[in-house]
C-alpha cells in the first residue's frame, strides 16, 4: 500500500483489484486485467495515432498487480506480473472508472430555459470563441448566430466552425421559400407541429442549422421543446407511459420519388449508460409502433400524454429570425416548429438550412479543448 495526503490505494492480497480512495469522491475499483489493457505507454500504444500495440485479445487472464505506488503529484505506478511498468495520472484513470451517467439528462441543462445564448458571428474569430459557443450548445441544446451573411455562402461559412456538412436526401443544403400556393406543409404559411427532423433514418442527422435570409412577414416563429427535459417531465409524472416511449420501437417509412427510406427507434432513445440519446418524432410520417397487445392501450395513453407535454406553448422558446440570424440545434434532442404567419403582397419568407453529423461537432469539441490543454497529438 502507499499513500499521499490526498489519494489512498491498496491491491488484494491476489493482486487482482485495486482500490482507489479520493477524499471527497466515490471508492473505486478496478481489475488488473483491466489495468493493464488500458496502458497507454509507447509500448502499448501508437503515439501518433493511439493504435493498439497490445492485443487485447492477447492478455493473460492470470495478469495480477505485483507493484503500486501513488505520489503526491497524483501520478499512479503499476507494476504487473508479466514485467510491465504504467505510470499514469490518477485523474484521467478516474475518468474511466467513474460511473458514466449521472442520470438520464447527464451533463445537459434542465429546461425550462429563458433563451439561447447568442453569438455574433465576427467574434467567433479564435478557438476559445468557437468552444465557448459549442459547449454552450452541448449544455442548451442550441445557440443562435447572428451577422452572418444571408445566402448559401454565410451558411456554409458557419457550418464550417463545426465541421462537415452532411449530405442527406435534401442535398449538402437545403432551401424553402413560403408561398401562397404550397407544394409541402413546409412551405405552406400554417403552423408547423413539433417534431424532430429525418426521423426515417437509421441515424438522424444530430446538428442542424437554419439561417434567415429574408423574412418579412409577421409571425413565423420557429419554437424548440427540449425532449430530453420533457422526458424527465414524464419520468416523474408516469414511470410506466416513460418506460414504453424509451423501449418500444416505431417505424418511419419514407417514401417519395426515388427516395425508399425507412429507419425508426424509440420516441425517446436511450444510450447504453441510460443516458437520452434521441428524441424521433414526426406526427405526419411516424408508422405503427411495434408493441405487444398488452402494452397497447399504455402505449398509445403514453404518445398522447407525451404530445400534450411537447406541444405545450408554457414548455417551447420561440426565436424570431430576422435576415442574417441562424440557429444551431440539436437534432437528437430539440423538437422545433413553427408558429403560423400570413404573408402580404410583397412579402417573403425564405430560409436555408443544413445538417451535420453530431460526430463532426464532438471531435470539433475535442480538439479545442486538447489545444486549449496543449495537447498536440
Amino acid at each position: 500500500m502507499s499513500a499521499s495526503t490526498s489519494t489512498t490505494i491498496s491491491v488484494d492480497e491476489a493482486g487482482s483489484v485495486l482500490t482507489i480512495i479520493r477524499p471527497g469522491h466515490a471508492t473505486l475499483q478496478a481489475h488488473a486485467m483491466w489495468l493493464r489493457d488500458r496502458c497507454d505507454c509507447a509500448d502499448c500504444r501508437r503515439s501518433t495515432t493511439n493504435e493498439r500495440l497490445l492485443d487485447q485479445a492477447a492478455l493473460d487472464p492470470k495478469t495480477v498487480i505485483r507493484e503500486a505506488s501513488v505520489t503526491d503529484a497524483h501520478d499512479l505506478t503499476l507494476v504487473f506480473s508479466d514485467g510491465h511498468h504504467w505510470t499514469a495520472g490518477v485523474g484521467e484513470l478516474v475518468g474511466q472508472m467513474e460511473p458514466e451517467s449521472d442520470g438520464p439528462m447527464s451533463g445537459r441543462t434542465r429546461w425550462p430555459i429563458g433563451s439561447f445564448a447568442t453569438f455574433e458571428r465576427s467574434d467567433l474569430r479564435d478557438d476559445a470563441s468557437v468552444l465557448a459557443m459549442l459547449e454552450r450548445f452541448t449544455a442548451d441544446g442550441a445557440v443562435v448566430v447572428t451577422g452572418v451573411e444571408p445566402s448559401e455562402s454565410g451558411l456554409r461559412d458557419t457550418a464550417g466552425l463545426i465541421g462537415q456538412i452532411q449530405m442527406t436526401n435534401y442535398g449538402p443544403t437545403w432551401s424553402f421559400e413560403a408561398s401562397v400556393d404550397p407544394v409541402s406543409e413546409v412551405e405552406s404559411m400554417h403552423m408547423l407541429r413539433m417534431h424532430t427532423d429525418l426521423p426515417y433514418r437509421e441515424q438522424p442527422a444530430g446538428v442542424q442549422l437554419n439561417l434567415a435570409i429574408s423574412v418579412s412577414s409577421e409571425g413565423g416563429a420557429s419554437t424548440f421543446v427540449d425532449g430530453y427535459s420533457m422526458a424527465e417531465m414524464l419520468r416523474e409524472e408516469n414511470e410506466r407511459a416513460w418506460e414504453l416511449l424509451t423501449s418500444v420501437h416505431f417505424d418511419y417509412p419514407y417514401l417519395r420519388s426515388k427516395v425508399r427510406l425507412s429507419g425508426g427507434g424509440p420516441l425517446v432513445g436511450l444510450d447504453n449508460a441510460g443516458r437520452y440519446a434521441i428524441v424521433r418524432r414526426a406526427p405526419d410520417l411516424v408508422g405503427a409502433p411495434r408493441v405487444a397487445a398488452k402494452d397497447t392501450a399504455d402505449l398509445y395513453a403514453a404518445v398522447r400524454r407525451w404530445g400534450e407535454i411537447v406541444d405545450d406553448p408554457a414548455n417551447q422558446i420561440h426565436v424570431g429570425l430576422r435576415p442574417g440570424e441562424l440557429v444551431i440545434f440539436d437534432n437528437h434532442r430539440l423538437l422545433h416548429g413553427r408558429t403560423a404567419f400570413t404573408l402580404q403582397p410583397g412579402e417573403r419568407r425564405h430560409l436555408m438550412g443544413c445538417y451535420l453529423e453530431m460526430d463532426e461537432l464532438r471531435n470539433t469539441i475535442a480538439l479545442l479543448r486538447a489545444a486549449s490543454a496543449g495537447d498536440t497529438r
